[in-house]
Order: C-alpha cells, then sequence, then structure tokens
C-alpha cells in the first residue's frame, strides 16, 4: 500500500517548513536558499499557496533540485469551507511538475480554524465530509490530500468515520496523513522516558548544562519535586502523544480502522528554541526549554532516528521553521520560535543569524532511505539540452513554456553558437519587451550590421546588431506571449544555434502581456574548432588595416563659466578671513509622505556640511503597491558631478548590528539594494565609503499607516561632496592664477529616480501630457509634435557619441518609446533626429515615418556663429533648449 507513492530521489525523509507566507518565499535570494537546501541535504519542504498558484516559481525550483514539495493551500478560518475549482486547477498544474501531496485544511480541532472561530459540536463529522469530498477533487488531477492534521493532544478516529461512509478506497492507497508533533522540549522516547515513568532526578551540572535559569526557569531542586510530583509509571503513547512519537499514535488509528499504514508526513512540528511541553495545555516543568545548541543536537538525533528507527510510513518530517524574517515575513510571533536563520537569539547565544541545527545538518548528508519512485513531472522537468558549458539564464527553465536552446546539428562545422542568454522579468526589463541580440566574431569582437531572426511561425522578423553606442545590441519588439519566437542569427548563409519559446510573459502569468526582455549573444564558430572546455586556438586572420579605435564613451562636458573679474580688495585695518564662494549644496528631493510614517522617516545631516560628506539628494517612499510587495531598501550614490557610483559600499545600522551592501552596475540601474525585516523605526541608512561622513535617514522600516507588517520599500541617493575650500586671509590680493573657482556646475542635476514599475501594462506607461493639449490639434502631424516636446532628451553635437551618431544613416535616437493618445486612438512613437516613427497600438505591423526635422539645417553645423552674444542658460529647461540649438 505504500510502495507507489511517489518520493525524491535518494530519500533521506529529512525536510523542513518553508516561509510562512504565501507570497514571499526567497525569490529575490534565491541563490543563497538554494545553496542551503543542497549543504542540509534537504528532500522534503512544506510550503504555502494561495490556491492560485503564489508558490509556482518556488516548487518548479524544488523540483528541480528534486526535492518533493508538500503544498498547503492556505485559508483564512478554512473550516466549515471546502477549495473550489480554483485548487484543482493549481493541484493540476502542480502535479504535471511532480508536486503530488496537498493540504487544504489545518489543525481542525482548534476553533481559530473555524469561521468566527467558533467550532460546532458535529466539527469531526464535517472535517470527514470535507475531506472526502476534497480528495476525490483532487486525485482527478493526479494529486494526493493530506488528511489534515490536528493540534497537539488532539483524539478522535477520523479514519474509522471515512471507512463507515463507504470511503475506504481512500485509505487504500489515495491519500495519506499529515501530523503536527511538536516535541516541546521532551526527548525522542518520551511518554516512555526515565524522567516521565521514573521521575529520574536532575544532578546541578545537568541543570547549567541545558541552559541554566533561562532553560529552566526554576532551581534544579523544583524541578526534581515537579519530577518526582508528576511521575507516570504506566504511560503509553496512546495516552500521550503530544511529543515526536505522535506517529505512532496515528499510525495505530489507521490501522484499527483499515489494517494496514498510510503515508505519514511531518508538515509542522520538530524541535523549537525556547519552546517546551504546554504551548496549548499548559507547562511542564520537568523539562527545559531547547537552547539554540540542545535545539540543534535534538534536531539532529530526531532525522538519525527518522533514517535509521522511524517506519516506512513515516515518510518524512518537515519541522517548523526555515526563515520567517530572512524572507522578508515580519511576524514576531513566527520569529520567537526559533527558525533555522534568524538574528533574533544573536545577542544572548551568539549565533550570528544561524542555528546550530543548520550545521549539524551540513555535516551529516543523512542516510538514504528509499529511491524513489520520482514523480515522471520531477524526473523529466526540465526538457532542454545541457547547457552548462554556455553562460544562460537559470530562470529559462522556471518559465511556460520553457526557454530552451535548439542547438545546430553539426557543431564541428562552421555556425554560429548562442554562447549567452540572458531573460529579464518585468522589473529588470522596465517596461521594455525586446529582443536584444548581440554578435561576436570567432575570436570574441563583436560585429556590427549582421543579421538576426525571431521566426514567429507565420512570418520570420530581421533586424541588424548595431554599433557601439547601443553596445552593439540590435532589437526585434516582441508582440507575442512565451512559444512565440525562435531567435537565431541570419549571417554568411551558415547555420545557428536557436533559443525557442521566447516571448513575453513571466513565471506567474506566462498567458498574460507581461513586458519582459531577452538578451541573447551569439558567436561566430569556424569550422573544426572546439568551444569551451577544451577550445582550439583559431587561426590568425590576415593582417588588415588596423581600425580607428572608437572613443570610449565620455560624460559630456559643461564648459566652465569664463571668470570674472575679480572686485579689488582693498586692505582692511585688521585682517579677516574669508572663505571662498563654495557652489550651492545640491538641493533635497524629500517624499512628503515621509512625515506621515510613524516614526517620521527623518534625515538627520553631517555635523559639518562644509567638509568632504556624502549628502542625501534623494529620498522616495514606495507603499506596498509601489513597491510590489518587495522590502528593500534601493540606494545610488552619485559623485561629484553626479555620475553614479558602482561598487559605493552603504550601511543599515538596525541597533544590534550593521548591515552593508554595494551600489550594482549599469544593468541594475546603479541601485544597490539591501532587504528589511525590521518595522518602521529600525533602520538608519548611510553610506559607507571613501572614510567621508555621511548624512542618515532614520527610521526606515517596513510598513505603513494602518499596515506595520506590510512590505513597502526607500528609494535613496547620496551624492559625494567636495566640500568648501579653506579660508585664506584677505590681508592682500590673490594672484588671478591661484585662485581656485568654484567647480563647474555638474553636467546634469541629480538625476530624478526612475519611477517603481506599476502593476504590468501592455500600454505602457501613460502619458504626461494633457489629454486637451494633445486632442485639441488640427491634425495627427500636429499632436505628434505637441506630444514628442516633453520626451525629448538633450543631444550635445560636440560630443564623441554624437559625431559617431551623424556617420549613420538612422541618426541619434531623442527618446524613448512613449504613447500617444489622439482622436480616441492610442498610437506609440519614437523620436529621431530626422523624424517621428510611429504606430497605432493595435496595430504593431502600421509603422510609419513623419519626416519632420526637429534639427533644422541652420542649426547643425558643427560650429555656430552668432552675431550678438546670448546670456548663458541658467534654469535646466533653458540648458536643454541651448544644447537642442532652441535657445
Amino acid at each position: 500500500m505504500l510502495e507507489h507513492f511517489p518520493r525524491p530521489p535518494q530519500d533521506n525523509g529529512r525536510g523542513v517548513h518553508w516561509s510562512p507566507s504565501q507570497y514571499a518565499w526567497g525569490q529575490d535570494n534565491w541563490s543563497f536558499w538554494k545553496e542551503q537546501l543542497q549543504a542540509m541535504n534537504i528532500k522534503w519542504v512544506k510550503l504555502l499557496d494561495d490556491g492560485g498558484g503564489s508558490a509556482m516559481g518556488l516548487v518548479k525550483r524544488l523540483v528541480d533540485l528534486k526535492i518533493m514539495p508538500v503544498v498547503r493551500y492556505y485559508r483564512e478560518e478554512p473550516n466549515p469551507g471546502r477549495i473550489t475549482s480554483r485548487e484543482t486547477d493549481t493541484t493540476k498544474r502542480y502535479a504535471e511538475l511532480g508536486a503530488v501531496y496537498f493540504e487544504t485544511n489545518n489543525e481542525p480541532d482548534l476553533a481559530l480554524e473555524w469561521k468566527d472561530r467558533k467550532r460546532p459540536p458535529n466539527w469531526l463529522d464535517i472535517v470527514v465530509d470535507n475531506f472526502i469530498i476534497e480528495a476525490d477533487m483532487l486525485r482527478e488531477v493526479g494529486g494526493y490530500l493530506l488528511f489534515p492534521a490536528f493540534g497537539p493532544g488532539g483524539r478522535g478516529n477520523p479514519f474509522k468515520m471515512i471507512v463507515e461512509r463507504g470511503r475506504r478506497d481512500l485509505l487504500d492507497g489515495n491519500c495519506a496523513l499529515a501530523i503536527h508533533n511538536y516535541c516541546l522540549g521532551r526527548p525522542l522516547d518520551y511518554p516512555n522516558d526515565a524522567i516521565n515513568t521514573q521521575g529520574e532526578p536532575l544532578t546541578y551540572e545537568e541543570w547549567e548544562a541545558r541552559g541554566g535559569l533561562w532553560a529552566w526557569e526554576m532551581d534544579y531542586q523544583t524541578v526534581n519535586r515537579h519530577r518526582q510530583r508528576l511521575v507516570q509509571p504506566n504511560a503509553n503513547i496512546m495516552e500521550d502523544s503530544t511529543c515526536f512519537r505522535a506517529f505512532e499514535y496515528f499510525d495505530a488509528l489507521v490501522n484499527d480502522a483499515v489494517g494496514h499504514s498510510i503515508p505519514i508526513f511531518t508538515t509542522e512540528g520538530g524541535y523549537n528554541v525556547g519552546q517546551r511541553a504546554g504551548t496549548t495545555y499548559g507547562d511542564d516543568p520537568r523539562y527545559p526549554k531547547p537552547t539554540p545548541e540542545w535545539t540543534a543536537r535534538l534536531t539532529d538525533d530526531m532525522f538519525r532516528y527518522i533514517e535509521e528507527q522511524a517506519p516506512e510510513s513515516y515518510f518524512a518530517s518537515m519541522p517548523w521553521l526555515i526563515a520567517c524574517r530572512r524572507m522578508g515575513v515580519f511576524s514576531e510571533g513566527f520569529e520567537n520560535q526559533g527558525p533555522w536563520f534568524t538574528h533574533h537569539f544573536d545577542k544572548q547565544f551568539g549565533t550570528s543569524g544561524v542555528l546550530p541545527t543548520v550545521t549539524k545538518l551540513n555535516d551529516r548528508p543523512g542516510r538514504v532511505r528509499q529511491d524513489g519512485p520520482v514523480p515522471e513531472g520531477m524526473r523529466n522537468f526540465y526538457t532542454g539540452p545541457d547547457v552548462t558549458d554556455r553562460d544562460f539564464d537559470d530562470r529559462f527553465k522556471y518559465l511556460e513554456p520553457q526557454v530552451v536552446l535548439d542547438p545546430v546539428a553539426q557543431p564541428s562545422q562552421s555556425h554560429w553558437r548562442l554562447v549567452a542568454a540572458r531573460w529579464a522579468d518585468e522589473r529588470e526589463a522596465q517596461g521594455r519587451a525586446y529582443i536584444y541580440v548581440k554578435a561576436l566574431d570567432e575570436t570574441g569582437q563583436p560585429l556590427e550590421n549582421v543579421t538576426f531572426q525571431a521566426d514567429r511561425g507565420d512570418a520570420i522578423d530581421k533586424a541588424q546588431t548595431k554599433g557601439p553606442i547601443d553596445h552593439h545590441w540590435g532589437n526585434i519588439l516582441m508582440t507575442g506571449l512565451l512559444g512565440t519566437y525562435k531567435v537565431s542569427m541570419a549571417q554568411d548563409g551558415l547555420p545557428s544555434d536557436r533559443l525557442i519559446n521566447v516571448g513575453m510573459g513571466n513565471e506567474i502569468s506566462p498567458r498574460n502581456f507581461v513586458p519582459t526582455s531577452f538578451f541573447l549573444t551569439f558567436q561566430k564558430v569556424v569550422e573544426d574548432t572546439v568551444l569551451p572546455p577544451e577550445p582550439i586556438p583559431t587561426p590568425e586572420p590576415k593582417p588588415e588595416p588596423e581600425p580607428t579605435p572608437t572613443p570610449e564613451p565620455e560624460p559630456t562636458p559643461t564648459p566652465t563659466p569664463e571668470p570674472e573679474p575679480e572686485p579689488e580688495i582693498k586692505p582692511e585695518p585688521e585682517p579677516v578671513p574669508t572663505p571662498e564662494p563654495r557652489p550651492d549644496l545640491p538641493e533635497r528631493k524629500l517624499d512628503p509622505r515621509l512625515d506621515n510614517l510613524t516614526p517620521a522617516v527623518q534625515v538627520v545631516p553631517t555635523a559639518d556640511p562644509s567638509r568632504p560628506h556624502w549628502r542625501l539628494v534623494q529620498v522616495r517612499w514606495a507603499n506596498k503597491q509601489e513597491a510590489q510587495n518587495r522590502g528593500y531598501i534601493y540606494l545610488k550614490a552619485l559623485d561629484e558631478t553626479g555620475r553614479p557610483i558602482e561598487g559605493a559600499f552603504f550601511q543599515a545600522d538596525r541597533g544590534d548590528a550593521i548591515d552593508r551592501a554595494p551600489t550594482k552596475g549599469a544593468i541594475d540601474h546603479y541601485l544597490g539594494n539591501y532587504m528589511m525585516t525590521g518595522a518602521l523605526g529600525t533602520y538608519r541608512v548611510s553610506m559607507a565609503h571613501d572614510n567621508l561622513p555621511s548624512d542618515t535617514l532614520t527610521n526606515v522600516g517596513l510598513g505603513e499607516p494602518g499596515a506595520p507588517g506590510d512590505r513597502t520599500a526607500f528609494f535613496l541617493v547620496f551624492q559625494k561632496i567636495l566640500g568648501q575650500p579653506q579660508p585664506v586671509l584677505a590681508t592682500a590680493p590673490m594672484p588671478a592664477a591661484a585662485a581656485t573657482p568654484p567647480p563647474p556646475e555638474p553636467a546634469s542635476a541629480p538625476p530624478e529616480l526612475a519611477p517603481l514599475p506599476g502593476p504590468p501594462s501592455t500600454t505602457g506607461p501613460q502619458a504626461v501630457e494633457p489629454a486637451e493639449r494633445v486632442n485639441s490639434a488640427e491634425n495627427l502631424q500636429a499632436a505628434l509634435l505637441a506630444a514628442a516636446g516633453d520626451y525629448l532628451i538633450p543631444v550635445d553635437r560636440t560630443a564623441a557619441l554624437y559625431k559617431y551618431a551623424q556617420t549613420k544613416s538612422l541618426g541619434q535616437y531623442l527618446s524613448a518609446e512613449f504613447p500617444l493618445h489622439y482622436k480616441d486612438v492610442t498610437y506609440r512613437a519614437q523620436i529621431f533626429e530626422r523624424g517621428i516613427v510611429f504606430m497605432q497600438s493595435d496595430q504593431p505591423n502600421s509603422i510609419q515615418v513623419l519626416k519632420h526635422t526637429l534639427y533644422p539645417d541652420s542649426t547643425r553645423p558643427t560650429k555656430v556663429v552668432e552675431t550678438s552674444p546670448k546670456p548663458e542658460p541658467k534654469g535646466l529647461l533653458q540648458r536643454w533648449l541651448r544644447v537642442l540649438g532652441l535657445y
């Protein structure tokens, strides 16, 4: 009756309960959690889902690691209700992946799991009837339902009731059982241990070794009096099952009903720091609260027992709990229960964020109890070829359908090899839905104007790679969902690897038009060249004239203002120190909502802002909706000219510890990030770079008014300030050559922080132009011109990048794509030097060009001769107009 139930390969019965949230499961730091699971040799994971597939990303990753998920469909007060077709549809998707075990109810013997917390007298009848109905629903789509776990000390034999209702067939190989056998500080052999049956006395040395007063909450003589008073010489598991051996009690109930066992899973339970018997029904003073070290020992002993002595029917134990705050779930109650990864016990026990349990399990991989049977979905999860020798995004496996490589048939012949492929999700793609392709020659140098294609079945779209100004990325706009495109090279008549199933959509919503992007790099491979791991050198190419190197992009310089004549300095009777003028400090741009948070989030400036320091120039707060449930501090650092800095360290001081993180590179828009686990008031955020003092943002943390646990976010921009020059005595005029003029104005003001992406949209960002201004235009041409102005970007004709662009026929782009609503029709447009390209949003093949020159010929010369001097531009708008030749 047990042999057909699926198990993971090399099953040792070792598991863990995952996050207590159905939404936050470590997706923002999956590489870390993956390493922990593999290091501890975990084979089973209990997790939560909202019934609609909220844990789909986690389940796919676990199945890929050959770890068996046990999915609980979480519902508030689940009784007396039942699941619906929503859960059965999700079960079908999970079962196809190889995740086949499910929970739909939880501890129904407790009133708190019933509507309005009122458990009716006939509660067990309702639970059994609902179980029968739901078990049938899930078996039809490939799932096994676990009979719900009862709370500690639960009683009754529901399995006999199932048989009495004529449904013995469910217990004959079509369901399983969940238990919550919390150990509560009691030894593994309780209730037949010597303390319970004989009152074995405690020595002072044992009292001290197990944690002293913290663990016992009384002296050892008092403990011994309790041991004598509560001795139970005739104890047995059928009378007292609030302990690890509860699996024996429930197995006896099943056997009493049908004469055989069914699979039993611990889906909560085990040993927890500080938790001892009495959580529900009073306190048992005979046993100590486990310290972190003893929790580790007892947990290791528990898993060793399961590997070596547990009955075959006891499939796995998934004790509570791997992490809470470390996964972004703010719950003080759960954090107090001793997750394996927590800072809660750092001060008292020096655990440094990780319980010794983790070390114990890392040191001992465990003994294999059984190898499978492995479900087909787990066995064949990945459908593509081996890509370990290529730089491929691991997330391709978790999309639906999987994005996979289709290699050429004869790789020893000359061909185009796909050497790197990366996916950008909706946040990383920032609303752009493109296929970006770069081509490399056989030596690894980028190629310009090389053709690639995206085959979408009914047509093939082609485009060319670009030049250095675009980092050699060519691009094709995607309009189809995942599964639509096959992308390959189409150059020199060579065969090419293909990446198939490319398209829009994400892991959770593969059939929704969520804008995402792909970045692919192909390399030309000459005949008989073997790529890594054992590359053969390519033949030396014939000498060719060395191309003129393209200058590296440099920031647009801002002319230094002509120094004005210095005023004559008249001698004073007594010298007075006169500091030279310094540039004004950058303006702070603070989110006005910061004052409405509790406590208010405030800026604490450095003590002396005239000295070099880091100045906080911008703060934006994102509520739960704006943050898209990501609880992070995002931070960008700028140098003194306003350019972003990569690898600049910042810190979040949470009182008991200081966490540091670096800013990132261009692909992440230079935003470093730090995950928050504490509520508002927890963190003080500042820079920790170049040994400079820094402004500090105080009272940062999760939550918003009325919802202290919500996952919100902060976006911060710090700028390096050089400080004010030291004063000099004005006793005599300073020679002009020695004067230090104020630093030139930065090339641009501190950049505005990019808005956090909102809910996925197929129409792109809304135009900021008032509708009436555009719709009042007399024709479409006028409307495009009216809307275009606000989307122009500055161009400096003296810059190297601009000069390079003039050698190309297409000219420079002057804006990103933007929406236009005119006469009840929605368009998308993009501005170029020589015109505006546009199309109707619902007709992607209707691309047209409005041949309008935004830069008249009279403004094109590289040197402009003016008949009369113009005043220097002062405001940002004027500077832009000057660059555009309109001022």
